[in-house]
């Protein structure tokens, strides 16, 4: 008996397996905070000492620290720590270094692998064009540069992919997504009562909020129809409020035009008519023309009278052009500046980037980064229709919101990606990553069962 209760006691293998590369990077981090600290001495020691304690738990909690990644990446623009032309380092990275370092020990210690599916084969098929496309790059540094981004991107899909795999999880990102974007919405909206021109807040322009307030809105009203606590739905109501008042304030055509059609796709996601989400379309429609000025900004887009829609006209011109040069390779990942110039009569004398996801790709890799882009945002939407089925199927009514959500906030974005530079959203790229991830994260009918009697 009493052998018994040693043996009871006794850490079984694999439990202390799984702790004991915990308990090393520990010692090993404070080891390295304590070296850093008598290295430099005085107050800034200090502070590299305390930082580097706190970023501690965060390598140890892969699923805390991916959370807290998405929070400061609502900050993104503000968060500069050391500019660079070719490298900026914010605290959107370090912290990525972080996650990406806990990702690392939490599939080591689990023994898993990304999943190879039709997503990763086509960023990896990306990241092989990229590295192909040096070739024709005139910038190399440029190239570099955009490089790194999308890598970052690809681990934080990966992170999404192997750490947010319940509905618990999901939910959990939704609500970090809408509060920090809330913040940053009234942070924006204090800007829009004090200044004149279009808002962008903590973001690096007013089309970039427009984005990011989009897929924010779509995580509110998610959380909002399938919360039954009166408070919260009270708090999320008033989320969803501010988050489509700030949108309609960025006079963003782009997020307008989008509206519409983002809305008929999370319709045809669900499969039923949700007065709500009609009534909020409407309505949000509504507010951008009264206070976004759209009929105004819409005329000056037909007419081509102002000088946004002149630009973009300019940069489409000047990657059809590039396409024509170079079909297989591009003229180089980030280098669309670089052939801008020789090929427009900007008379502002500015290189621009493309204003278009698809054409940046199309000019910068070829014709094959354009099928690769726009192959990987067709998988992600043919998911969520591929999960929401099996959802329905499952009566898992609260799922099919869920997916209905993501798929408004996927289609927005992608129609938005059209008049803008967006494939180095973070949001988008979770969007993507929480597609991907939509089918396996229902729970099976025996489950279902199970917890039912339970």
């Amino acid at each position: 008996m009493k052998s018994a209760e040693i043996q009871s006691r006794e850490v079984p293998p694999a439990a202390a397996h799984s702790r004991l590369p915990q308990s090393y990077l520990v010692i090993v981090a404070v080891g390295l905070a304590a070296a850093l600290a008598i290295s430099l001495g005085s107050l800034a020691g200090a502070l590299v000492f305390l930082v580097a304690l706190c970023a501690i738990p965060l390598m140890t909690r892969p699923f805390l620290t991916l959370n807290v990644l998405i929070a400061f990446s609502a900050f993104d623009a503000i968060n500069t720590l050391i500019p660079s032309a070719v490298y900026t380092v914010t605290a959107t990275k370090l912290v990525g270094y972080l996650m990406a370092l806990s990702l690392l020990l939490h599939m080591a210690v689990h023994r898993t692998l990304p999943r190879l599916d039709a997503p990763m084969i086509l960023i990896a098929a990306l990241l092989v064009l990229i590295t192909a496309s040096a070739w024709n790059a005139e910038n190399l540094e440029l190239l570099v540069t955009d490089a790194l981004r999308l890598l970052q991107l690809t681990i934080l899909f990966i992170a999404v992919r192997q750490l947010c795999t319940t509905a618990k999880q999901q939910r959990t990102i939704a609500i970090t997504i809408v509060a920090s974007l809330s913040i940053g919405a009234v942070i924006a909206l204090v800007e829009g009562i004090q200044a004149v021109d279009r808002i962008s807040g903590v973001s690096q322009n007013a089309a970039i909020l427009a984005a990011d307030l989009f897929v924010g809105l779509a995580m509110a009203v998610a959380l909002l129809l399938t919360t039954r606590r009166k408070g919260v739905r009270v708090l999320l109501a008033a989320c969803v409020v501010l988050i489509g008042l700030v949108l309609s304030m960025t006079e963003t055509r782009a997020a307008f035009l989008a509206l519409l059609p983002a809305g008929i796709f999370a319709a045809l996601v669900s499969r039923r008519f949700n007065g709500l989400l009609a009534i909020l379309t409407v309505v949000l429609m509504g507010a951008f023309v009264a206070l976004g000025g759209m009929n105004e900004r819409l005329a000056e887009a037909a007419a081509a009278s102002d000088n946004s829609t002149r630009g973009h006209l300019r940069t489409l011109y000047a990657g059809v052009k590039m396409v024509e040069e170079h079909p297989l390779l591009g003229v180089g990942l980030g280098n669309f500046r670089m052939h801008y110039l020789r090929l427009t009569n900007d008379p502002l004398g500015l290189p621009k980037t493309a204003h278009n996801t698809y054409l940046s790709f199309a000019a910068e890799l070829g014709l094959g980064g354009l099928i690769l882009w726009s192959g990987l945002v067709l998988v992600s939407i043919v998911a969520l229709f591929r999960a929401a089925r099996v959802a329905r199927l499952r009566d898992e009514l609260g799922h099919v919101a869920w997916h209905s959500a993501l798929v408004f906030a996927l289609v927005g974005t992608a129609i938005m990606a059209v008049f803008h530079t967006l494939h180095f959203s973070k949001y988008l790229w979770l969007l993507m990553a929480l597609a991907a991830n939509a089918k396996a994260s229902i729970p099976p009918p025996a489950e279902k069962d199970s917890s039912a009697r339970g």
